[in-house]
């Protein structure tokens, strides 16, 4: 939704960072962390051998990854119909094992749907 911070420091919270994009992660920042450290790591770069940068915030926005979560979750039912998550939106386990007797393409078809349904990336692993 906000593509002008995709190259920048980003994490999901406040007080508490929930999530953080890949270029935070390389500054140290990480999910769990308080807030005020995640920034700190970020401001003090330079004694890491990385850039002074500032920490951007974002608020959860659970209702969007709800939506998004239902429709990876269709999406993975039609290669599994008894898919299961855990906890999180962002982790279910699929056994392929009917659907790849069938097929061989599996990962570029199952990517191509939640990519062009939601604009997301979908690792697969």
């Amino acid at each position: 939704d906000r593509p002008e911070l995709a190259e920048r420091p980003l994490a999901v919270g406040g007080a508490l960072v929930l999530t953080a994009n890949y270029v935070a992660r390389r500054w140290g920042v990480r999910s769990g962390q308080p807030g005020f450290v995640a920034k700190e790591l970020c401001r003090r770069g330079k004694e890491f051998g990385m850039p002074s940068v500032e920490l951007t915030f974002v608020p959860a926005e659970y209702e969007k990854y709800a939506e998004v979560a239902a429709t990876a979750m269709e999406v993975y039912r039609e290669y599994d119909p008894a898919v299961s998550c855990g906890m999180g939106y962002d982790e279910c386990s699929l056994d392929l094992t009917h659907y790849l007797r069938r097929r061989v393409r599996f990962g570029s078809h199952a990517r191509a749907s939640l990519v062009s349904g939601e604009g997301c990336g979908c690792p697969a692993g």
